[in-house]
């Protein structure tokens, strides 16, 4: 999972309006162009939209790693129960 889903998905759960999110950081089209990977963001602008989320580096990034961990499990079992299946 990279950056841009992850900060979406914090975003949804905490149920921030995406314009309170951005606010004058970027444009809609860029956030959904960033979200999609589309595109990359700024280092500035990746620390304003955590502290918009009000989640520290720290939490983004156990977020993130546990979110890949579970695409992976997915993956791997997902695909083993099939082969059983």
């Amino acid at each position: 999972m990279d950056i841009g889903s992850t900060i979406e998905l914090i975003r949804q759960n905490k149920n921030i309006p995406i314009k309170s999110l951005i606010g004058e950081v970027m444009s809609r089209a860029h956030y959904y162009r960033i979200t999609n990977g589309q595109s990359d963001m700024t280092v500035k602008n990746f620390f304003n939209i955590l502290e918009r989320l009000n989640v520290s580096l720290e939490e983004f990034l156990f977020i993130k790693k546990q979110l890949q961990n579970r695409k992976v499990q997915s993956l791997i079992y997902g695909s083993s129960l099939k082969f059983f299946a």
